[in-house]
């Protein structure tokens, strides 16, 4: 990941944290808005497994 390109996952998609990169208040203010976002929203989740599935059919 390069200057302004950032990835976001959910957890239940991450095995193992190799590193933990700079966290900085604009990161944790974003990762509070994602959680508040995901709690109001009727959207499901992906399941990777299942999207990784179908891509290779």
């Amino acid at each position: 990941m390069n200057g302004d390109r950032l990835m976001y996952f959910q957890h239940t998609d991450i095995s193992r944290v190799v590193f933990e990169g700079y966290v900085d208040d604009d990161e944790i203010m974003m990762c509070d808005n994602i959680v508040n976002a995901m709690e109001k929203t009727e959207i499901e989740r992906a399941d990777v497994r299942k999207l990784k599935r179908s891509m290779v059919n």
